[in-house]
């Protein structure tokens, strides 16, 4: 059985130099079975259909002035869209990192664990198609393969030539047992070791993904902001507290479907993730 994975990302990063009022990157790829994905995307254009006009998705629709101030609208979007992932059979691989983490990567602490020099969207990327080798060799006894799509299609010209060079490293981000992995066996689940482009405008499949990765990373960021709250009695502390509420059952809900790092070796690489990984964060 083919699958099919899509990806996307939000945090600061995305934006020139990386400024950002919270250091958040998000990376999250949704997979579905081949068979089912003209259903499941039908039925997620329905629901997109309430903000998206003449079926053209633009950048973070969730914070753009279509959603404006009107959480219940968004609120309702949102958990339409996590109640299609619970009621199908549809996995999450994802990652929160700190830019601030990442930025210091180079300090004695990250240095020694000799990491590649590769970008922060490659190394989320690397690190979602590792749980998705993973999660084939383990749930599905490899049976079956993955073809990942992303829309960000500057990146993804360096994602083979950067996965082959470096797959040794990563190695230990999908065993289970020290131990050598012939380099035809390194991301074989992983249809020609790549990521596919695909267009977020005509794709359900990446507007939902780019919705989980605005519900993650809006979440962490409130966790941040909650910080700033001194004062309980505050109009913006109530605010506050009614998105956060929100934005955490809509994390809560969405990681009964998260596959996550589960049992590895102590390796180089997963204590790098480790380090770089945002703070509250289950790799």
């Amino acid at each position: 059985m083919t699958k099919i994975v899509k990806m996307d990302e939000s945090g600061p990063a995305n934006k020139k130099y990386g400024s950002g009022e919270y250091d958040n990157f998000v990376m999250f790829g949704l997979m579905i079975d081949a068979e089912n994905y003209v259903e499941i995307d039908t039925r997620l254009r329905e629901i997109f259909s309430l903000i998206v006009k003449n079926y053209k998705f633009e950048n973070n629709e969730f914070h753009s002035k279509n959603m404006g101030e009107n959480i219940s609208k968004r609120r309702k979007i949102l958990s339409k869209i996590c109640d299609e992932i619970l009621s199908n059979d549809i996995k999450l691989f994802g990652i929160v990192i700190s830019m601030k983490e990442y930025r210091n990567r180079n300090v004695k602490k990250t240095k020694t664990l000799e990491a590649p020099d590769v970008n922060h969207w490659i190394l989320c990327s690397i690190y979602n198609c590792a749980m998705i080798q993973k999660w084939i060799n383990i749930k599905e006894k490899g049976s079956c393969r993955a073809i990942v799509f992303s829309d960000s299609h500057s990146s993804i010209k360096n994602f083979r030539k950067t996965l082959v060079k470096s797959a040794p490293w990563f190695d230990g981000l999908y065993q289970t047992q020290r131990g050598n992995i012939d380099e035809e066996h390194r991301f074989d689940r992983i249809i020609d070791r790549k990521v596919f482009s695909d267009r977020s405008s005509d794709s359900s499949l990446i507007q939902a993904a780019d919705a989980v990765c605005h519900i993650y990373r809006r979440y962490f960021d409130l966790l941040e902001e909650g910080k700033e709250h001194k004062d309980e009695n505050h109009d913006s502390y109530r605010n506050w507290k009614y998105e956060f509420s929100l934005y955490k059952c809509l994390v809560e809900m969405l990681e009964e479907k998260r596959e996550n790092i589960g049992k590895h070796v102590d390796t180089n690489c997963v204590e790098y993730y480790e380090t770089i990984k945002c703070d509250n964060w289950v790799l």
